[in-house]
């Protein structure tokens, strides 16, 4: 089937832009289509005729690009410096001292107050062990690895002066969950994502 023929298939002229030539394929399209009641041989036609005279016009898609490797942890980490790593042992301490609150307030402000010491301790160490090069994954990481620990001593300390935090275990974690959304702004937690 040649351009001539193919245009007058689809009742367009022979210099038809894409545009009318898929806006005519689509009326023929509902009335020709074999679920409509339409001959087979005849859509087939209509589909030939169609991409006949679309032919040079639909634009080959470009592939996509290969993602740049991720960066390993150890690539990432530093050695921290000597004031960000007495920060960071400030506030775990803070944070497991904090567990002795459950025994002056209520549950829930203790855990509250716990898990802020807790994420903040986390956040410390986060900031003084990885480099700027570091991305998302490798920031969540560093502060789950960080926190999880914090958490569990807070609790099982919690527990020996005989107050448990477990019932308000959310409450505790609320902190860390806000840290980590904190640290993915693209996941639309806290900012839109960008256009």
């Amino acid at each position: 089937m040649n351009r001539l023929q193919a245009s007058a298939l689809l009742g367009v002229a022979p210099e038809a832009d894409a545009d009318q030539v898929r806006s005519a394929w689509r009326v023929w399209a509902r009335v020709s289509h074999p679920d409509a009641g339409g001959d087979v041989a005849h859509f087939r036609d209509l589909v030939k005729a169609r991409d006949v005279m679309l032919e040079g016009t639909i634009p080959v898609p470009t592939p996509m690009p290969e993602p740049e490797p991720r960066a390993s942890l150890r690539d990432v980490l530093r050695r921290p410096r000597r004031n960000r790593l007495t920060r960071v042992v400030v506030f775990a301490l803070l944070a497991l001292v904090s567990s002795g609150a459950a025994l002056v307030a209520p549950m829930w402000l203790a855990a509250l107050i716990m898990g802020v010491l807790g994420a903040l301790a986390a956040t410390a160490l986060q900031r003084a062990v990885l480099s700027p090069g570091a991305d998302v994954g490798h920031t969540i990481a560093i502060l789950t690895v960080a926190w999880a620990p914090i958490a569990l001593t807070q609790v099982l300390i919690s527990l020996a002066v005989g107050v448990s935090v477990l019932p308000v275990l959310p409450i505790l974690a609320l902190p860390f969950a806000a840290a980590v959304g904190l640290v993915n702004p693209g996941a639309g937690l806290w900012r839109p994502i960008p256009r």
